[in-house]
Order: C-alpha cells, then sequence, then structure tokens
C-alpha cells in the first residue's frame, strides 16, 4: 500500500492540474475564436495553424503535464529513468517554449528535433550513472545533468518573455531565477534522497542504508520546505505568464526593438545549434571532471556518515 501524499505534494499537485486546464482551456478556445487578430492561430490561409507564439503557450502547457506526471509518481515505487524522462520532458517543452516565443513565426516545430534526444539520452545516462555509483553522493551526480536542464530551461522562458514583452516583464525573469535556483534543493530532496526509486541507493542489507535512514532527516529533514515556497510560485508564474501572453500590449521581440539587436528569428537555427554544440562539448568535458570529483566525494560522504553514526 502507498503511504499518504505529503502537503506539499498535494499543494503543487493540484496548482499544476488547475493550471494545465486552463492553458488546455485557452489553447482550444483560441483554435475555435474566430479572431483574425489572435496571434496564436494563424488564419490567413484554408488551413489554421499555429504561430510562434501557439507553438509556446502549447509548449509550455506540457510542462505543467510533466509537473502533474511528477508528483503523482513521487514517493511512489517507480524507476528513477521514468521519473527523470517526465522531469526531462517537461524542461524540453519549457525550453521549446522559449526558443518558440523569441524566433515568434520563423519558428518551425521541427525546430526542436535535436533537442528531443536528450528525452531518451539523458536519463538513461543519469540511470546508468546510479548503478555505476550507488548510494547518495553517487544520485546526486547522477541527477546533475537534469538538474542544469531544468536549470536552463526556466531561465530561458523568463528570458524569452523578457525578449517578447520588454522591461516591463523583468520581474517575471527574476522569479523564473529564483525558481531555477530553488529547484536544485528540490531535485536532491525528491530524486537524489529518494528512498522508493529503482536503482535503490543501498541495499537494505548494507549496514550504510541503516545509517542513511538515521542521518537524512537530521540533516536533511527541513529541505521539503522548499516545495511549499515552489508550490506559491508556480502560481505566480501561471498568472504572469497568461498575463503577459493575452496582454493587449503583446509586442513581438520587443526588448530587441528596444535595444536595436537583430530579431531572434532572423538568425538560421543551424548556426545557433552549432554554437549550442560547442558549448554542449564543454559541459561534457566539465562531467567528466565532475564524475571523477564525485567518486572521490562518495567515498568521503560514506565515511562521514560511518563516523558520524558512531558519534551519535
Amino acid at each position: 500500500m502507498h503511504p499518504p501524499m505529503q502537503p506539499w505534494e498535494v499543494m503543487n499537485l493540484t496548482i499544476a492540474t488547475i493550471v494545465l486546464g486552463l492553458t488546455i482551456g485557452l489553447i482550444v478556445r483560441a483554435w475555435f475564436a474566430q479572431d483574425e487578430a489572435n496571434h496564436i492561430i494563424d488564419r490567413s490561409s484554408s488551413s489554421p495553424r499555429l504561430l510562434g507564439a501557439g507553438w509556446a503557450f502549447t509548449l509550455w502547457s506540457g510542462w505543467w503535464l510533466s509537473l502533474v506526471l511528477i508528483y503523482l509518481f513521487l514517493d511512489r515505487p517507480v524507476n528513477l529513468w521514468l521519473l527523470l524522462a517526465a522531469s526531462d520532458l517537461g524542461n524540453l517543452m519549457v525550453l521549446g517554449a522559449a526558443v518558440a516565443y523569441c524566433r515568434a513565426d520563423a519558428f518551425r516545430i521541427i525546430d526542436l528535433i535535436p533537442l528531443f534526444l536528450l528525452i531518451f539520452l539523458d536519463p538513461t545516462f543519469e540511470t546508468a550513472t546510479a548503478l555505476l555509483l550507488p548510494g547518495a553522493a553517487g544520485r546526486v551526480i547522477a541527477i546533475a545533468p537534469s538538474a542544469i536542464f531544468s536549470t536552463v530551461a526556466m531561465i530561458s522562458i523568463g528570458w524569452a518573455v523578457l525578449v517578447r514583452c520588454g522591461w516591463k516583464s523583468a520581474p517575471f525573469f527574476c522569479m523564473m531565477c529564483v525558481y531555477a535556483v530553488l529547484q536544485l534543493p528540490a531535485f536532491i530532496y525528491s530524486f537524489a534522497f529518494n528512498q522508493d526509486l529503482w536503482p535503490p541507493l543501498y541495499d537494505p542489507t548494507d549496514p550504510k542504508y541503516k545509517d542513511f535512514i538515521k542521518i537524512v532527516p537530521e540533516i536533511f529533514g527541513n529541505l521539503h520546505y522548499v516545495f511549499y515556497v515552489l508550490a506559491f510560485m508556480k502560481i505566480i508564474i501561471a498568472i504572469s505568464f497568461i498575463g503577459y501572453f493575452v496582454s493587449p500590449s503583446h509586442d513581438s521581440q520587443a526588448l530587441t526593438k528596444q535595444l536595436g539587436w537583430p530579431a531572434p528569428g532572423s538568425i538560421p537555427m543551424h548556426q545557433t545549434y552549432a554554437k549550442t554544440l560547442r558549448w554542449g562539448a564543454g559541459l561534457a568535458g566539465s562531467a567528466g571532471v565532475s564524475f571523477l570529483l564525485g567518486t572521490l566525494l562518495q567515498s568521503n560522504l560514506s565515511k562521514f556518515m560511518q563516523d558520524h553514526v558512531q558519534r551519535l
């Protein structure tokens, strides 16, 4: 029998479900509304199609769907790969929304095909790392790519709104930066120290497992309070994003016009991906160094746990 959901899980799940229903309702309403000035649907041709802003709003709703899935299966016996895949899918949706919102009508959904590979490669790499480095420190290293991906996605959507709506949306950008920072302890608490996920952190017969059970509540027991803050921020983020999106003063690429930058939609995607691959190569090298440092962290953490338990 599954344990009852924690209050912070219920709060986040309820908020995500309500916002998901609201966004789907707005998309359906925009699709069937006979409004030529609609910036979500293009009705100039015989067959309506989503504009860049429409794709952004649709992809953004996918993030809320992933949050619903995550909080439904959190603290349940589930495969780490599935939980990380749900998280990465939501972050991909947010990143895709940022790309679509910036590129405006130049956006095409095929632009995101290279990013979709992350949904399979990232969780697979992380699960393999968790198997190779069992224990709490190994799990922290394993989930690091998803945590970084999530941080990048949150800041990107904040930046996209800033680009489209101008300086008046700066509070939203700051809000997304704070939300991105708070996700790190949330990842550690829900993914790294979750004993219900497979592969398990420790074998129940391993003496380290008993040490872990004693130490985690004492040292990291208050981390769950961050989820209450994230729940409150989800409400503000949802209201703000929808407010900026449906605002009558919604202006495509307002900030780029103010600063004299080139329109984001005018930059070919292959140039963007070429630059991203160079960044990715640097991140891969950093990940290799982190992996080596993680093995040292794993051994030191195990020694710390043993010493701490002996003092108790």
